[in-house]
C-alpha cells in the first residue's frame, strides 16, 4: 500500500470513483454557484456519504492547470506477486515506464481495454503519484497492480505457472499473426531503451505493430494500445 493518500482531479474521474465504491476520504468543491455538475457530485456524496467541503478557486491550482473538484482517494492497494499469477487472466507487464504521463495514460488504456491485471518494475518506473492517477482518468483505482522487484525471476515464476511470455518490440511478430492465448504477459518496455536481451530471451515470443508510413516508432503509450486492441480483439472476438 503506498503511503499517503493521492488526489483525484475533474469532474467525470471524481463522479465515476464515487459511484464504483473507491474509498475516498474527502471531496473538494470550488465555492461559487451550484451547476448541474456541482449540485450532481453533492448528491453522491450525500448517498456514499462522503464528507464535502467548499473552497475558494486558489485552492485548486495545480499545475497550471484549474480544476474546480477533486477528491482525496486513498493510497492504492498492490498486490503480492505471487498473487497476481494465481488466476489465470492477461497481465500487462510495464518494464521501467518513467514517464507519469505515458504510464497514466497506458493505466487507463489497459482498464478500458477490458484488462485488469497490470505488473510494474519497482526500479526506474513512475512512482503512483498524483500526475499518473490523474493521467489514468482514474482508471489505476479498478486495476490490480503489483511492483515486481525482480523482473526476470517473476517471468520465469510466471513461465512455471503456465503463462506465455509476449515482448512488445520493433522487431518482433506482427502482432495480428501472433499466437496468443489467454494465460499470458505481454510486456511493454521502457521509453528509449525498450526490453532488454536478457528479458526478450525469456519470452515466448516478440510481437510488433507493422508500421507502413515514414515514421518507424511509436511512444510506449500509443504502442501499447494499439497492441492491447489486437489482443483484445483476437483473444474474445471483440471489435469494442
Amino acid at each position: 500500500m503506498l503511503g499517503k493518500d493521492l488526489n483525484l482531479y475533474g469532474f467525470n474521474p471524481v463522479k465515476e470513483a464515487i459511484e464504483n465504491n473507491v474509498s475516498i476520504s474527502v471531496v473538494f468543491i470550488k465555492r461559487g454557484k451550484l451547476s448541474k455538475e456541482v449540485r450532481e457530485i453533492i448528491k453522491l456524496c450525500k448517498e456514499k456519504e462522503i464528507p464535502f467541503i467548499f473552497k475558494e478557486k486558489f485552492y485548486f491550482k495545480k499545475e497550471n492547470r484549474n480544476y474546480w473538484i477533486f477528491a482525496k482517494i486513498s493510497p492504492v492497494k498492490l498486490l503480492k506477486e505471487e498473487e497476481i499469477l494465481k488466476v489465470e487472466e492477461f497481465i500487462i507487464f510495464l518494464y521501467k515506464i518513467q514517464d507519469p504521463q505515458n504510464l497514466g495514460n497506458l493505466l487507463r488504456t489497459i482498464s478500458a481495454l477490458g484488462f485488469s491485471k497490470v505488473a510494474m518494475t519497482i526500479e526506474e518506473t513512475a512512482p503512483l503519484s498524483d500526475v499518473v492517477v490523474n493521467s489514468s482518468e482514474g482508471a489505476i483505482n479498478f486495476l490490480k497492480i503489483s511492483n515486481i522487484k525482480k523482473p526476470l525471476n517473476f517471468l520465469k515464476k510466471a513461465k512455471e505457472e503456465g503463462f506465455k511470455i509476449y515482448g512488445g518490440t520493433m522487431e518482433g511478430v506482427p502482432i495480428d499473426k501472433a499466437n496468443l492465448e489467454e494465460k499470458s504477459i505481454l510486456i511493454l518496455g521502457s521509453e528509449g531503451k525498450g526490453i532488454p536481451e536478457p528479458i526478450k530471451k525469456i519470452c515466448n515470443e516478440l510481437v510488433s505493430i507493422p508500421l507502413k508510413g515514414p515514421v518507424r516508432s511509436l511512444n510506449v503509450s500509443t504502442a501499447g494500445g494499439i497492441l492491447l486492441y489486437e489482443i483484445r480483439r483476437k483473444l474474445y472476438n471483440s471489435n469494442l
